[in-house]
């Protein structure tokens, strides 16, 4: 399901209970059929208040994050939501893919004005190191998502070690005493059971994919 399927879901679920909490007034004051102003007028006006409030209450509630950190895990998931259906609208091709998180580790640990500047340095970066058909895409205030081709084991594996020195190096040199760190984990698609699995295994390293010198996918099958 879309975002928009989601949101459009979510605010007629609302108004739905809207009208659960509206419609009792009228069964109760034997009107339920008639839903005009003779019928508002009818009622106490404290109850009518308060349950005009609680209807609204509700409404707000699926349309406004209720505290910053529901806000951001919202933000998050829809990022990753966002990644998972580019990942799985790409056609198939019978290139292997694979999954990769880059997290840079401590990144709190930088000031705040400064934390801007430094991922849309590694934004570039990273943009920089892509070839046709593959993508990026920022998933969280420390984090990147790509999805590269990994159609050579060893070479793919030798990319995600540059990968992490290089990204490490950007931040080591800038910021020294912060002990800034790269995470790269990866899984191919091939070995889950979609991209939002191979993203969560890429996460927590549930698939890392380690270098095996002079050995790759056409010396395997030589």
């Amino acid at each position: 399901m879309s975002i928009m399927r989601r949101r459009v879901a979510r605010l007629l679920i609302s108004v739905g209970l809207c009208f659960l909490i509206w419609i009792p007034f009228h069964i109760q004051n034997g009107s339920a059929a008639s839903l005009g102003m003779d019928t508002l007028f009818s009622l106490d006006l404290k109850r009518v208040t308060v349950f005009h409030v609680a209807a609204v209450l509700v409404l707000l509630a699926a349309l406004i994050p209720l505290s910053p950190s529901l806000a951001r895990r919202r933000r998050n998931a829809q990022a990753d939501l966002r990644f998972v259906e580019n990942a799985e609208r790409l056609p198939d091709d019978g290139q292997p893919r694979s999954v990769v998180s880059i997290r840079i580790q401590n990144f709190q640990r930088l000031p705040s004005a400064k934390r801007g500047h430094a991922a849309a340095s590694l934004a570039r970066y990273l943009d920089g190191s892509l070839q046709a058909d593959e993508t990026c895409a920022r998933l969280r205030t420390d984090e990147f998502g790509l999805l590269l081709l990994c159609g050579d084991t060893a070479s793919f594996a030798k990319r995600l070690l540059v990968l992490k020195q290089d990204v490490g190096f950007l931040y080591m040199a800038a910021y020294p005493a912060l002990k800034l760190e790269a995470v790269v984990g990866a899984c191919p698609l091939s070995e889950a059971r979609g991209a939002a699995e191979a993203l969560h295994r890429a996460r927590t390293g549930g698939a890392p994919i380690k270098p095996e010198p002079g050995l790759g996918r056409r010396d395997r099958s030589a």
